[in-house]
């Protein structure tokens, strides 16, 4: 299994970021706005594929992501992309491996994901603290985790997590590595680092733009 980072920030882009991606998220535009430029890419610049991409998101997605595009490229969109709703219960499996999700706590519906096969590797999506979480990533080989605040900003009104909350549910949910993501564009990425180390013991790795990973 490999793990190709997209974008690490959280809400917008800042000097040389990108927006957390992984293709796999939620409907906030910062998590999805990248398929309009992929729909165009197919639309205007390659041949349009003799099948629809198989898109599994959650409920009402195509009806949101078409809803600023006019009827004719409405058409075109949905023709490209083939949207399929996506719940805590349903397990989709590709080839070797398996999709399962979970519901957490941010925008509704919002899901974390977990993609399984000879290892196991889970996305807590957008989130607040949530003990679904913690059940949901337990003894993932790697768990990439949401990380927006510094532990300042604890406590805030928002449903995000510090990187000390994102180490508190690796450690609770015994996962072998963390990932931090999704970090506010400006804070410095080494004060989120030593705040998470000081409650995870295991290797904790700051996401960054296109790297790879093997897992």
């Amino acid at each position: 299994m490999r793990l190709i980072v997209l974008g690490a920030s959280a809400a917008y882009a800042g000097p040389d970021e990108a927006c957390s991606g992984y293709l796999i998220s939620h409907l906030h535009p910062d998590h999805f706005l990248d398929i309009y430029p992929l729909h165009n890419y197919y639309l205007l610049n390659s041949t349009i594929p003799d099948f629809s991409l198989r898109v599994l998101a959650p409920s009402k997605a195509s009806e949101l992501l078409d809803c600023i595009l006019s009827d004719d490229y409405r058409k075109k969109f949905i023709n490209i992309f083939r949207f399929e709703d996506i719940n805590g219960k349903i397990e989709y499996r590709f080839g070797n491996l398996k999709l399962q999700f979970c519901k957490v706590n941010h925008l509704e519906p919002t899901y974390a994901v977990a993609i399984i096969g000879k290892k196991k590797l889970v996305y807590s999506s957008d989130t607040g603290y949530c003990e679904d979480l913690v059940e949901f990533a337990r003894g993932a080989d790697v768990f990439i985790c949401e990380a927006t605040l510094k532990e300042v900003h604890a406590g805030a009104p928002v449903n995000h997590l510090t990187a000390k909350q994102a180490a508190i549910i690796a450690k609770k949910a015994e996962v072998k590595k963390l990932f931090l993501t999704h970090m506010w564009p400006g804070y410095d990425r080494e004060v989120s680092l030593k705040e998470a180390k000081e409650v995870f013991d295991g290797e904790i790795i700051m996401s960054g733009e296109n790297k790879a990973y093997e897992i």
